[in-house]
C-alpha cells in the first residue's frame, strides 16, 4: 500500500521570537504594529489577544471613508457607556478646526467603568486631518485603562512616528515578524515538511521572511516538490504593492529596479523628470517594502517586490528599457562602477560604448568567471573595428579577458587584430604607439604560458618597446594566475627541474622590470618547492623565510600565501600540528584582509590541500568538494590544482569507480601544459583507485606512470603523502634508478611516518577549532539542522542564548551561516 504524505498547510505557526515580541502588547498601554501587506499583522494581535483571553473592542478601517469610521468609533463609545456619547454623535464627523476641538474638549469629560482595549486596523486609511487630530488626541489620553493597538501598513502620522523615535510607545514592526532560519525550518516542520539547509536558504534569500510568500512557496513545493517564482507570488505582489502605486511610483520604481541597491542620489538621478528630490525621499520613505541601511546608506527594494518589478521592466518597449539602462549605465560610468556600466550597455547592445570607457583588467577580474563567459566573448566580438582601434588600451584589457578563460585561438587572433591596429591608427603620437606596441607583446607572452624560454623571449621584445613599467597589466593576476604552487604551474620538463629554475630565475628579472616587482619572490619559491619536495625540508624552509621577507616588504599577497601553503605543508612533515593550524589561520586572516576575492580563493585552495593531506576530507571547502563547481570557480591555471585535491578527497571518501571515470577529463586538462607536479599525483590517485577495485595489473601501470615522471627529478613527497594506499601495489620494473627511487621512498616514508602520524592524531583529537566546549555542542548540533529552539531544549538553556552563541561561532569559524557550518563538521 503506497504512503500518502500528509501535509497540514492551514497551520498557524508563530515562533518564540515572534511571540515572545508580541507578549509585549500586554504589558503596554500604546503599541503600534507596523508591517506591509502579508506579514499576518492582524493574524499575530488576534492570536495574542486570544491566547491571553483579552476581550478587545476591533475596528477595522475597510477605507479612506471619514463618515463610515467616525461612526465606528461612536459604536465603540457607545458599547462602552461613555457618558458623552451623545454629544459625540451630535458633533458628527469633523469637518472644520471648531468642530474637531468641541470633540477633543470631550475626550477630557470621558469616565470608564473598566479597563478595555481598542484596535484600530488598517490604520493606513486615515487620511481626514481632522480624525487624525482627534485621534493624536486619544494617543495623549491613553492611560491605564485604557489599551491602545494600532496596526497599519506604514506609519506617517507624525505624534506616531514621534513616539516611535522617542520610544515612548511599544513598537513591532516588520523585522520582529519576518520569519528568520529557524522559524521557516520549524513552519515547514510543523506544516509536514522537511527542508534541507540550501532549500531553507532559497526561502530566506527569496522571499526575505515575507510570510504570505513563503506561504504561497510552500504550496508550490507540495505540487512541484520544488520553489520557483510563480504567478501566485506575482498575483500577490500585483494586488498588495504594485496597484496601490501611482503611475508614476510604478515607472519609478521599475527604474530602480536595475540595481540590487541604490543611494538616494542614484535614485534622484534615475528619477529623471517624474519627482523631484523631495518627492523622492517621500516615496522612498513611505513604501515599507524599501529598505534603508543606515551604515551603507543605501536602499534595498524587498527581493519578491524587486523581481516582480523586473518582469515588469520586461514588458516595457524596447525605446523605453534601452533608456532606463542607457541612463543606468551612465550613473555607474560617470561614479567609476565600470563592471555595473558594462552590464547595462552589454543589455541594450551598445557594446562601442564599453570600450570607450576608462576600464581596466582589475575592473573585471572578480567577474571573470564562466557564468559571464558568454557575455564577455560577445561583447568582444560585437565591438566595432573602429571603436577598437580608438580605445587600444581598452581592447587591450580585452585581450586579456580572452586569455583568463582560455580562449587560445581567439586570443592570438585578437592580439594580432590590435597589433595591427596600432601600426595603423592614426589616433596615436610614436612613443606611445611603440609603449602600445609593448603591451600588446607583453600580453602575447601569455600565448606561450610555462614554456620559460619563449616567455623570457617575448618579455624581452616587450619591455624593448615599453622601456618602463606595463600601464595595463593587473598587479592582482601574478605569475601563477591564483595557483599557490609555482613549481605546480612552471615545471614541465621531464628530467630538467633544476634547469627550469635556473631559466625561471632569468625570466623573472624582465618580468619584474615590466611589472614593477609584481609576485616578487617567486622564484626563491620555485627553488623551496623543489626542495620540499625532494625531502630537504630544512632548507627549503628557509628559503620560506626568504620569500616571506619579499612578501611582506613589497606587499605580495599571492607570494605570502604561495609562501605559507609551503611552510604548513613543511610543518606536517616535522610533526608540528600547532604550527600547521597557525599557518592555515594566518592565510586566511591575510586573504580576509586584503579584501580580494582571488586572495580567498587561494586560501580555499590552501585549506583543501593541506585538509587532504591530514585525511580531513570534512574541513575541505565545500565547493572542491563537487567537479560542477570546481569547474565554475576555476581557470585552467588552477583547474589541476583543485584537481589534485578533488581527487584525493575521492579517494579518502572511497568513491573510486567515480575517480576512474573522470580521472581521463582531468589528465586532458593537465597535459594541455604538461603540468608534470598535477600528472604524478592524478597517477598516483588511478593507481590506488584501480588497486581498491580490484585492478592490480592497471595500478601497476599507473603508479610506474608516476614513478617515471618523478624519479629523475627526484620528487618523493606524493608517494610518501600516500604511502598507506600505494604500498601494497607491486611494480616490477627492469629499470634500476625507478627501482633505486622506489627504495628511497620507502626509506623517507620510514623516517617521516612519526612525524606524519603525530599530526593526523592530534588533528583527529583537536575537534573544538578553536571554540568553547559549549560553542562546539551548538556548532555540531546546528551543523546537523537542529533550530536553536531545538537546541536549546537539548541542552537546557534559552533560544537566546543560542542565537548569541552562533555568532560567535561563525566569527570564530570566520563564516556567515548554518549552511557553512557543514563544511567543519560531518552529519
Amino acid at each position: 500500500m503506497a504512503v500518502v504524505k500528509r501535509y497540514n498547510t492551514e497551520k498557524v505557526f508563530f515562533s518564540d521570537r515572534i511571540l515572545e515580541k508580541l507578549s509585549s502588547i500586554s504589558n503596554s498601554n500604546l503599541t503600534i504594529v507596523e508591517a506591509p501587506t502579508g506579514y499576518g499583522k492582524t493574524t499575530a494581535v488576534k492570536n495574542h489577544l486570544n491566547s491571553t483571553d483579552e476581550d478587545a473592542i476591533w475596528i477595522t478601517v475597510e477605507n479612506e471613508d471619514s463618515d463610515i469610521f467616525f461612526e465606528q468609533i461612536c459604536n465603540v463609545l457607545d458599547r462602552l457607556k461613555i457618558n458623552v456619547i451623545s454629544e459625540f454623535r451630535n458633533l458628527g464627523t469633523p469637518k472644520d478646526a471648531k468642530t474637531t476641538k468641541k470633540i477633543i474638549d470631550l475626550f477630557t469629560k470621558i469616565e470608564l467603568q473598566d479597563n478595555c482595549t481598542i484596535v484600530l486596523d488598517n490604520f493606513q486609511f486615515i487620511k481626514n486631518k481632522y480624525i487624525k487630530e482627534i485621534l493624536s488626541a486619544l494617543v495623549n489620553y491613553v492611560n491605564n485603562k485604557i489599551r491602545l493597538i494600532i496596526i497599519t501598513q506604514n506609519v506617517t502620522f507624525e505624534p506616531l512616528i514621534e513616539k516611535i523615535v522617542k520610544k515612548e510607545v511599544n513598537y513591532i514592526g516588520k523585522s520582529d515578524l519576518e520569519f528568520d532560519y529557524d522559524d521557516i525550518t520549524s513552519y515547514f516542520r510543523e506544516c509536514g515538511i522537511r527542508l534541507g539547509d540550501d532549500e531553507v536558504n532559497y526561502l530566506l534569500k527569496y522571499t526575505e521572511g515575507w510570510i504570505s510568500a513563503i506561504y504561497l512557496q510552500m504550496l508550490c513545493y507540495i505540487d512541484k516538490n520544488t520553489f520557483e517564482i510563480d504567478t501566485g507570488i506575482n498575483n500577490l505582489v500585483c494586488t498588495s504593492i504594485w496597484e496601490k502605486l501611482s503611475f508614476d511610483e510604478q515607472n519609478f520604481f521599475t527604474e530602480l529596479c536595475i540595481f540590487d541597491s541604490f543611494s538616494l542620489k542614484q535614485a534622484i538621478f534615475m528619477a529623471n523628470d517624474i519627482f523631484d528630490s523631495d518627492e523622492v525621499k517621500s516615496v522612498l520613505k513611505s513604501n515599507s517594502f524599501i529598505r534603508y541601511d543606515q551604515k551603507e546608506r543605501k536602499y534595498y527594494i524587498h527581493a519578491v517586490l524587486r523581481y516582480f518589478l523586473i518582469s515588469e521592466l520586461d514588458k516595457l518597449d524596447v525605446i523605453d528599457q534601452k533608456d532606463i539602462y542607457q541612463r543606468a549605465a551612465g550613473w555607474f560610468e560617470k561614479n567609476e562602477l565600470y563592471y555595473r556600466a558594462l552590464k547595462c550597455y552589454y543589455k541594450i547592445g551598445k557594446y562601442d560604448e564599453i570600450y570607450y570607457m576608462n576600464i581596466s583588467i582589475d575592473n573585471l577580474l572578480k567577474h571573470i568567471d564562466k557564468r559571464n563567459k558568454t557575455m564577455f566573448l560577445k561583447i568582444i566580438t560585437s565591438c566595432s573595428y573602429d571603436a577598437k582601434s580608438k580605445n587600444i588600451r581598452s581592447s587591450i584589457v580585452f585581450c586579456i579577458v580572452l586569455f583568463l578563460f582560455n580562449e587560445m585561438d581567439f586570443f592570438e587572433n585578437e592580439c594580432n587584430v590590435i597589433e595591427e591596429l596600432i601600426e595603423n591608427t592614426d589616433f596615436i603620437i610614436n612613443r606611445e604607439k611603440e609603449h602600445m606596441l609593448g603591451e600588446i607583446e607583453f600580453v602575447k607572452s601569455y600565448l606561450h604560458y610555462n614554456n620559460i624560454d619563449k616567455m623570457q623571449d617575448a618579455f624581452i621584445k616587450a619591455f624593448d618597446y615599453l622601456k618602463s613599467p606595463s600601464t595595463v597589466f593587473s598587479k592582482r593576476i601574478g605569475i601563477t594566475f591564483r595557483n599557490p604552487s609555482v613549481l605546480g604551474c612552471y615545471h614541465s620538463r621531464k628530467g630538467e627541474l633544476e634547469d627550469e629554475i635556473e631559466d625561471f630565475e632569468d625570466m623573472m628579472t624582465t618580468y619584474y622590470k615590466i611589472t614593477q616587482g609584481e609576485s616578487n619572490g617567486a622564484e626563491v619559491i620555485f627553488r623551496a618547492e623543489m626542495l620540499y619536495y625532494q625531502c630537504q625540508f630544512d632548507d627549503a624552509q628557509m628559503l620560506c623565510h626568504k620569500a616571506l621577507y619579499y612578501a611582506d616588504t613589497r606587499g605580495q599577497v599571492h607570494t605570502y600565501i604561495s609562501t605559507m601553503l609551503l611552510m604548513a605543508k613543511i610543518a606536517i612533515f616535522n610533526g608540528d600540528y600547532d604550527n600547521v593550524k597557525y599557518i592555515l589561520s594566518s592565510i586566511r586572516k591575510k586573504a580576509k584582509d586584503s579584501g580580494m576575492e582571488e586572495y580567498v580563493y587561494m586560501s580555499d585552495l590552501c585549506d583543501g590541500c593541506i585538509y587532504m593531506m591530514l585525511g580531513k576530507e570534512n574541513s575541505v571547502p565545500y565547493w572542491l568538494k563537487d567537479t560542477l563547481t570546481i569547474e565554475n570557480r576555476s581557470s585552467v591555471f588552477t583547474l589541476a590544482f583543485c584537481n589534485m585535491i578533488y581527487g584525493k578527497y575521492l579517494i579518502c571518501t572511497e568513491n573510486y569507480e567515480k575517480f576512474i571515470g573522470i580521472s581521463g577529463a582531468m589528465l586532458g586538462s593537465i597535459l594541455k601544459y604538461n603540468n608534470i607536479l598535477y600528472e604524478i599525483y592524478i597517477y598516483i590517485y588511478i593507481a590506488i583507485s584501480n588497486f581498491k577495485v580490484g585492478n592490480s595489473k592497471k595500478a601497476s601501470k599507473f603508479l610506474y606512470n608516476a614513478l617515471e615522471l618523478a624519479y629523475k627529478d627526484n620528487i618523493v613527497v606524493p608517494f610518501i603523502e600516500n604511502y598507506q594506499y600505494i604500498q601494497g601495489i607491486h611494480i616490477d620494473s627492469e629499470n634500476n634508478e625507478i627501482n633505486d627511487f622506489m627504495a628511497i621512498i620507502s626509506e623517507k616514508e620510514s623516517a617521516f611516518q612519526k612525524e606524519l602520524k603525530a599530526v593526523t592524531n592530534s588533528y583527529k583529537e583537536d575537534e573544538d577549532y578553536g571554540l568553547t566546549q559549549r560553542e562546539l555542542e551548538i556548532a555540531k548540533l546546528a551543523a546537523k539542522r537542529y533550530t536553536n529552539k531545538e537546541i536549546a531544549t537539548k541542552l537546557y538553556i534559552s533560544t537566546e542564548t543560542v542565537k548569541s552563541t552562533l555568532k560567535s561561532i561563525f566569527a570564530k569559524l570566520e563564516i556567515g551561516s548554518r549552511n557553512d557550518l557543514k563544511n567543519f563538521f560531518s552529519e
